[in-house]
């Protein structure tokens, strides 16, 4: 009997393992199910997640977690959020740094109009590009980058808790 628990045991557990992976990371809690009237079409997160933001021309430091959302089914209105959980405070503002300076450094994406203010808790990088306002908001050890239309922007911002 015994040796049949442990053979039923050893088939079983890769199942368990593969059923309850991927998990949603933590920083998928702070997407809002709609921003807005547009509701949230797409979540990318784990190893797909890192890959795409991978793919972003722009060079991206160590991030623990990561996560991509889509809200919205029309690219001219459609809003986009990616988050990452950097390890530690300073590698995070690293992280927005290098992430403003790579957009801004990269002529093909004709991007302009880069500010930078505190708000409170966070840093607020504001840039425009691509018929969208670009926000990368760096808070503790967390790295935002918002990308909406102009009429959505400020909805963006509050809906995610800026």
């Amino acid at each position: 009997m015994k040796q049949f628990l442990l053979v039923l045991s050893l088939i079983l557990s890769p199942i368990f393992i593969t059923v309850s992976l991927p998990q949603e990371p933590p920083v998928a809690l702070l997407l809002p199910k709609n921003i807005g009237e547009l509701e949230r079409m797409r979540l990318i997160y784990g190893p797909q997640a890192f890959h795409e933001i991978q793919q972003l021309e722009v060079k991206i430091i160590y991030a623990e977690q990561g996560v991509i959302a889509y809200y919205g089914e029309d690219n001219q209105k459609a809003i986009m959020v990616w988050i990452s959980r950097a390890p530690n405070i300073t590698q995070a503002r690293q992280q927005a740094i290098v992430l403003v300076d790579g957009i801004r450094d990269t002529p093909d994406l004709k991007f302009h109009n880069f500010n930078r203010q505190n708000i409170p808790g966070a840093i607020l990088y504001t840039i425009m590009g691509m018929h969208h306002i670009h926000y990368v908001i760096h808070r503790n050890d967390t790295v935002y980058w918002i990308s909406a239309a102009p009429c959505q922007a400020d909805e963006a911002l509050k809906a995610l808790g800026f």
